[in-house]
């Protein structure tokens, strides 16, 4: 009798426990590299309260680049 409980439960998980496949995005396969003309140390501005880097991108993922834009986050919070 605990044989067959443990068959009934071990199926009941196989049947109800599946889920369809998430739909994914699948237009950022086969991305490539972007394309940019390579920047020295003298292209880095440094102060008390900001970093200043200038790069120049050629292409994204192939296409000329249409917008412009730096993205900065911080790892840790700081609190003051």
């Amino acid at each position: 009798m605990k044989q067959l409980y443990f068959i009934i439960t071990i199926l009941s998980l196989l049947l109800f426990g599946c889920l369809e496949d998430p739909e994914m995005n699948t237009g950022l396969q086969n991305a490539l590299k972007p394309e940019f003309e390579k920047f020295s140390g003298d292209d880095i501005t440094k102060t008390a309260t900001t970093i200043l880097a200038k790069a120049t991108i050629k292409k994204e993922n192939g296409s000329p680049v249409t917008e412009r834009g730096f993205q900065y986050w911080e790892e840790k919070s700081s609190s003051t």
